[in-house]
């Protein structure tokens, strides 16, 4: 697989998390052929292809009466958020060819998903009483310490059996942390979403709601 294919495929396995029907431990050159497209062919919109739609789909959950052919502002507006469609922009034309630029592009856009994490935070606790922010920061530190003690284990874990493991196995390590961080930031958007949108009292006026708004445009 040349290296344009692979970043391709990182790239839609990424955006298809959970709409993507290969299994876990599934390596690349299992991934269904028509994912590997050749670069000749016509590149499928992750953004708004219908894989890509059960991605979001279950915080339907919350509305009542949601059924799955109903789509949802909450769905849409996260399916065509900026950071991945800036993300599939670059797997398409960016210049990163080695396993070190393709390691680092990703480190990139793991950067930007922790500071939507932190602009959705801030955006959430300005609906909040002092007692629901400090339960929010005792719950997101929390969180945070769960993901990143679990990654040193594994990293631990390699070091002191000195198993020897390729560029891939590092690209999916940030993959599988983009993933946790735009979960994160969904669900967080989600919770603005509800106060802001669902409540019981006045609803929030939609010029300044902030659940659909990103850090970047």
């Amino acid at each position: 697989m040349n290296s344009r294919r692979m970043l391709y495929a990182l790239c839609a396995a990424l955006l298809c998390l959970s709409a993507c029907t290969v299994k876990p431990e599934a390596t690349l050159d299992e991934i269904p052929k028509d994912t590997l497209q050749a670069e000749s062919e016509p590149e499928p919109n992750p953004i708004t292809s219908e894989a890509q739609d059960t991605d979001t789909r279950r915080y339907d959950v919350y509305e009542q009466g949601a059924t799955y052919d109903h789509v949802d502002d909450f769905s849409m507006a996260m399916h065509e958020n900026p950071i991945d469609r800036k993300l599939y922009d670059e797997c398409l034309t960016g210049e990163a060819t080695t396993g070190l630029e393709m390691r680092q592009m990703f480190i990139g856009y793991l950067d930007e998903w922790r500071a939507e994490l932190d602009f959705s935070l801030a955006n959430l606790k300005v609906y909040l009483s002092d007692d629901e922010a400090a339960l929010l920061e005792q719950a997101q530190n929390n969180w945070e310490t769960s993901l990143l003690s679990n990654n040193r284990f594994d990293h631990v874990l390699i070091g002191n059996h000195n198993i020897k493991l390729g560029t891939q196995y590092n690209i999916s390590v940030e993959i599988y942390l983009i993933s946790q961080y735009r979960e994160r930031v969904f669900h967080i958007k989600y919770m603005t979403f509800l106060l802001e949108e669902r409540t019981m009292g006045e609803k929030t006026p939609e010029t300044d709601q902030t659940w659909n708004l990103f850090h970047i445009k």
